[in-house]
């Protein structure tokens, strides 16, 4: 009796402990469409959390935060490169000349498309247009047409439908550089 006593507290001991998540942040659930990104982007060492074991998924994203999960993404040559400032360079190395300086708080959807688009070969030379809007239409074009995001809003305007002048969760960050690292 006192055999199969114990086997039943172990089998309450177990039923009672959380399952554990498949990846490294309390706050991304099963289930979320951005699940399956952020394991990915622990894997590939793309992101980090917080030091309470979080992730921030609704949290918004900078334009210093995403050159960098940008950069540890694709196949650029970064060095030793671990500041902003370092990671920025690494970009203008390869011909992204956006003019960083400016490019302080939150990033936009716009800068994302264009920043992905390059990174697959999709838009040209800057130097090749005038104006950037060129680019977040060409970007916002891009990432419709591959499925990179379904849009924002119906219409179309397509700088519009894709809200190329909306900021960027962590979320959408991630979901979006998993997409097109695939």
């Amino acid at each position: 009796m006192k055999k199969y006593f114990g086997l039943f507290l172990l089998a309450i001991a177990l039923m009672v402990v959380p399952a554990k998540n498949s990846h490294a942040f309390s706050d991304v659930k099963s289930g979320t469409y951005y699940e399956d990104a952020v394991k990915w982007a622990v894997e590939e060492k793309v992101i980090s959390g917080y030091s309470d074991n979080t992730f921030k998924p609704n949290n918004k994203v900078t334009f210093d935060q995403f050159v960098k999960m940008y950069t540890n993404t694709f196949g650029f040559k970064k060095g030793e490169a671990t500041t902003y400032d370092e990671f920025y360079k690494v970009l203008n190395n390869y011909g992204l000349n956006f003019d960083y300086a400016t490019k302080n708080g939150d990033i936009t959807r716009g800068d994302v498309s264009v920043l992905l688009a390059y990174a697959t070969g999709n838009v040209p030379n800057y130097e090749e247009y005038e104006a950037l809007s060129t680019y977040y239409k060409l970007g916002a074009q891009y990432m419709l047409d591959i499925k990179l995001s379904s849009g924002q809003t119906a219409g179309t305007d397509i700088m519009k439908t894709y809200g190329s002048k909306n900021t960027l969760t962590r979320a959408q960050a991630v979901t979006f550089l998993y997409r097109a690292a695939q």
